[in-house]
C-alpha cells in the first residue's frame, strides 16, 4: 500500500518494508532518521502534521502493503505523479517510495521523498542546474545548521541536490531548509518538475488541495515541541489475516454454482491454503450460527464487521495483510458504514464485499473506501467466477498481480509454457473448477538446472472446486504447466510469482464513476523503485456488455505509465493492466551514467505480470 494513512488529526501510520534483514543497529539508526524526519515535517507543518507510527516489516516480506521500501543499494527516489492532478500516491497497493540505506542518516532526505509520495509534489530545482529554482531568497545560502531568521527558509522539494547539506543531525529543524514554499514566496521555474505538473502552484498550495487540514509554515516556523512525540515503531509479521462475515445459515451442504457455494468454497480455499505458521482465518456468522462452530452469531452484518475489525485489531502483533470478507445476504440490512470504513482504512484493513442480495451502494462504498473490492453474485451471474475472483483478490494482496490468468474458453491447449522470474521466492499455480471434475494439476521446469526445481506442495481434494500447486524456492526459467484428465468441465488457470523486486500499482478504480465519466488508470511498476522501458504496457477494458478494448499505457514522468478511457454505460468494467519486461527495464530518473553501476548492483528480472480489477458506474 501502500497501505499507510493520512489521519483527519495529521497524524500519519507509514509502513516500511526492509529489503534485507534488518538488525538491531539498523532498526536504531532508522528509528532515530524516521523521528528527526517526522519532527521536521512538524515543523514544517506548524504542528499539524507528523509520523505517529511506523510499520515494519523485514526481509522483503511487506507485501503490497509497503509505503517505503530501504533498498541496500543506490539511491532514495520517488518522482512519479499523477499527471495534471494534484494526487500523490499514497496508500495505493505496490506503490512506495524507494530509500537507500545510506539515507538513515539523511531525515531530510526522507522528508524530501515522502514530499513526492504523500503530498505530490515536484522537485524545486532542474535536473539540469542542481541550483534551487524556488524563491529568489533562498539563493542567499546560509552556513548548514545555522538559523538566520533574517534569511527565507529554503523550499524542502527544492535542496534535494545539494546531498542533505541543509540540515544538522542533531538539530534538524535548524537548518535553512526546514519550509515548504508558499504563494507568497514561490518563484515559478518552467525548468523544474514540479512546474511541470502543477504550473505556478506553490508546494503550499497543492499539499491543501489534497490535506486542508495541513498548514504549512511561513517565515520563520514555530518551534513548540512540547506536543511532539516520536513515531512509534511497530514490527508486522509475515503473512496474511483474514476475517469472514457469513450468514451462518449459508453453511449448509454445498449445492454447486449457487451464492452459498461461493461462501463455503471461498471459506474452504482460505483455510485449506493458509499457511499455518504466518496466515490467520476466522468466521465470524450473523444471524444464524454456523453448525459445530463454537461462535456465537451476531444480530447483523454490520455489527458482525464490527465484531471482525476488533478480532484484528486486538492482535499484540500485526500481520502484513489484513482483509474482511463480507457475504451479505438480501436479509440483512446494511447501514451507511463510512465512517467504520475510514477507521478500518486508518488501521490498513482491507474489506472485500460480495452482494448476495439489494446492498449493492453500500457494498461498493465500504470496499472503495477501503481500497478493497466489490463482487455481486445472485442467479444472474456467473457465480463461479465471482468465487474465483474473491479467492484471487486475497491471493493478489500475498503474493501480488498473477503472471497470468486464462480460462479454458479462451486457451486451446491444456497447456502452458510460463517463465518463472530471478529471484521469486515462491509460485503458485491455482485450478478452479466444478466439483468433481476429474481434472489434475502439474508444472515442471522444462530445463532444469543443476539444483532441484523448488519444494513442491499440492492441495487437491475431488469434493473441492479448486486444486493448488505451490513450488518454494523455485528454479527460475521456462516451466510446463499442464491439466490432465478427460474431463471438458470448464476451469481457470492462475499463476502466482511471489517476488519482492517486482511490484504492480495502479490507482484510478479507487471511487465510483458516473456514466460518461472519464476513467485514468496510472500504473507504478517497481523493481523496487519505478522502472521504465517495458516492453509491453497496456490496460484491457470490458465493458459490461462484453465488449473488450485495449489501451496503450502512455509513458509518463517518474514511471508512471498511464490510460484513460471513458465509461458509457453503467454497471462493471473488468480491467486487466498487463506489463512484461523482456530485459530493457531500467529505473526511472537514472543517469545513463549511473545505468552499469545499477545494473552490476541489483538486476532488474524478466517478468510480466497481469493485475485485475473493477471499476464501478452508475
Amino acid at each position: 500500500m501502500g497501505h499507510g494513512n493520512f489521519g483527519s488529526n495529521g497524524e500519519i501510520v507509514l509502513r516500511v518494508t526492509f529489503g534485507f534483514q534488518a538488525d538491531a543497529a539498523d532498526l536504531a539508526a532508522w528509528t532515530t532518521c524516521f523521528e528527526h524526519a517526522s519532527k521536521m515535517l512538524y515543523h514544517a507543518t506548524s504542528g499539524t502534521a507528523r509520523i505517529a507510527q511506523v510499520v515494519y516489516a523485514n526481509d522483503s516480506t511487506g507485501g503490497t502493503s509497503a509505503d517505503a521500501w530501504i533498498t541496500e543499494y543506490g539511491w532514495s527516489y520517488f518522482d512519479a505523479q499523477h499527471p495534471g492532478e494534484p494526487e500523490g500516491f499514497f496508500g495505493t497497493d505496490d506503490i512506495s517510495m524507494t530509500l537507500s540505506s545510506t539515507a538513515a542518516s539523511k531525515p531530510f532526505e526522507v522528508l524530501h521523498e515522502f514530499g513526492h509520495y504523500a503530498f505530490g509534489l515536484g522537485d524545486e530545482y532542474s535536473p539540469t542546474d542542481s541550483r534551487i529554482k524556488c524563491t529568489a531568497k533562498q539563493q542567499q545560502l546560509v552556513a548548514p545548521g545555522v538559523d538566520n531568521p533574517n534569511v527565507e527558509q529554503a523550499c524542502i522539494m527544492g535542496a534535494r541536490p545539494i546531498n542533505n547539506s541543509g540540515y544538522s543531525s542533531t538539530d534538524p529543524v535548524h537548518g535553512w531548509i526546514t519550509e515548504f514554499c508558499n504563494e507568497a514566496n514561490h518563484l515559478h521555474n518552467p525548468g523544474t518538475s514540479h512546474a511541470i505538473e502543477h504550473g505556478d502552484k506553490s508546494c503550499e498550495e497543492v499539499i491543501q488541495q489534497l490535506y486542508p487540514n495541513v498548514e504549512i509554515a511561513r517565515g520563520s516556523p514555530k518551534r513548540d515541541f512540547t506536543a511532539f512525540s516520536a513515531p512509534v515503531w511497530t514490527p508486522a509479521d509475515p503473512g496474511s489475516e483474514i476475517v469472514l462475515v457469513a450468514n451462518g445459515a449459508e453453511f449448509g451442504p454445498a449445492a454447486g454454482a449457487t451464492p452459498s457455494d461461493v461462501i463455503m468454497e471461498a471459506a474452504n480455499y482460505f483455510s485449506e491454503s493458509a499457511s499455518s505458521a504466518n496466515d490467520s482465518v476466522e468466521l465470524i456468522p450473523y444471524e444464524t450460527p454456523v453448525p459445530h462452530l463454537n461462535v456465537p452469531a451476531q444480530p447483523s452484518v454490520a455489527q458482525a464487521v464490527e465484531v471482525a475489525a476488533k478480532t484484528i485489531k486486538r492482535r499484540a502483533r500485526q500481520r502484513v495483510t489484513r482483509t474482511i470478507v463480507v457475504f451479505a445476504t438480501s436479509s440483512a440490512g446494511l447501514p451507511s458504514m463510512s465512517e467504520r470504513a475510514k477507521e478500518l482504512a486508518r488501521d490498513g484493513i482491507r474489506v472485500v464485499t460480495v452482494g448476495l442480495g439489494q446492498n449493492q451502494a453500500t457494498l461498493q462504498a465500504l470496499a472503495q473506501e477501503t481500497n478493497g473490492a466489490y463482487y455481486e453474485a445472485n442467479p444472474s451471474h456467473d457465480v463461479n467466477k465471482v468465487r474465483d475472483d474473491v479467492m484471487s483478490f486475497v491471493d493478489e494482496l500475498r503474493l501480488g498481480p498473477p503472471i497470468f490468468k486464462l480460462s479454458s474458453d479462451s486457451i486451446t491447449t491444456r497447456k502452458k509454457t510460463v517463465r518463472i522470474d530471478e529471484g521469486a521466492r515462491r509460485i503458485k499455480f491455482v485450478l478452479s473448477h466444478p466439483p468433481n471434475a476429474g481434472l489434475r494439476l502439474s508444472a515442471a521446469p522444462i530445463n532444469p538446472a543443476a539444483r532441484a526445481p523448488g519444494h513442491i506442495s499440492v492441495l487437491s481434494n475431488p469434493k473441492r472446486s479448486y486444486q493448488t500447486l505451490t513450488v518454494d524456492q523455485p528454479v527460475p526459467g521456462k516451466w510446463k504447466v499442464e491439466i490432465q484428465g478427460l474431463s471438458d468441465a470448464p476451469f481457470t488457470l492462475t499463476a502466482y510469482s511471489d517476488n519482492p523486486k517486482v511490484r504492480v500499482g495502479v490507482t484510478g478504480a479507487e471511487r465510483l464513476y458516473r456514466r460518461g465519466d472519464e476513467v485514468t488508470l496510472h500504473t507504478v511498476v517497481s523493481c523496487p523503485s519505478p522502472v521504465v522501458g517495458l516492453s509491453r504496457a497496456v490496460a484491457k477494458v470490458t465493458s459490461p456488455k462484453g465488449k473488450t478494448k485495449t489501451h496503450r499505457l502512455k509513458k509518463g514522468r517518474g514511471g508512471v505509465h498511464s490510460a484513460t478511457f471513458r465509461v458509457k454505460e453503467p454497471g462493471s468494467y473488468e480491467v486487466q493492466v498487463i506489463v512484461r519486461n523482456k530485459g530493457r527495464a531500467r529505473p526511472a530518473g537514472l543517469a545513463s551514467e549511473d545505468l552499469a553501476a545499477f545494473d552490476a548492483a541489483f538486476k532488474i528480472p524478466k517478468f510480466r505480470r497481469v493485475k485485475r480489477f473493477r471499476v464501478h458506474v452508475v
